[in-house]
């Protein structure tokens, strides 16, 4: 259900049965009715949880492009570090510019859970690294104000994470500020 399937089968609902013995599909009702009722509280306190993550990391955003915007060019991977310390659910974060290539390195946080699989898979993007054919880079440059990025297997960590980018202006340039956040750290599926 959670994956959008609207025609769901299963021993859980019955066993194969004849579809005229309407007494069987009679009991079939109650457990698909107690199952969308449960669904449904499932997803409503879902995005309860993930409306107050957001709340959270808006607030935290704000401040980060409040800086940023504000700071010398030459500061700002001093900067990163700073702020991964400050932050545990940061997994790493980076910066782009406008065309998408990434301007400093990856900033790691130092957890060793965060990067503890094999260093010849997973290994964090290096300075100069291509990001444009990015969704969390596309959809940023063409006006989104924050981009939230579906889960998937973060090549720094080999983490299923997700990716929240925005973008800041510093002395008339843009540039796309990148945070990852592992899902298991932030106490909610999708972090946000």
């Amino acid at each position: 259900m959670e994956l959008g399937a609207d025609i769901l089968q299963g021993y859980f609902f019955a066993y194969p049965a004849n579809p005229a013995e309407t007494e069987q599909n009679a009991s079939i009702q109650p457990v698909i009715d107690e199952t969308a009722i449960n669904f449904k509280k499932f997803t409503l306190n879902k995005f309860g949880n993930r409306m107050a993550q957001f709340q959270h990391y808006d607030t935290v955003i704000s401040h980060l492009i409040y800086e940023f915007s504000r700071i010398n060019y030459d500061q700002f991977e001093t900067r990163l570090i700073e702020w991964i310390n400050n932050h545990p659910s940061f997994e790493c974060i980076y910066i782009l510019n406008d065309k998408g290539v990434q301007i400093t390195d990856t900033v790691l946080n130092k957890q060793e859970t965060y990067f503890s699989r094999n260093q010849t898979l997973f290994s964090p993007a290096p300075k100069g690294t291509d990001h444009s054919i990015k969704q969390y880079f596309f959809f940023v440059m063409i006006g989104m104000k924050k981009y939230v990025s579906e889960p998937y297997i973060s090549l720094a960590s080999g983490n299923l994470c997700i990716t929240i980018t925005f973008s800041f202006i510093n002395n008339g340039e843009t540039y796309v500020f990148c945070v990852d956040l592992d899902t298991k750290s932030s106490n909610s599926s999708y972090c946000l």
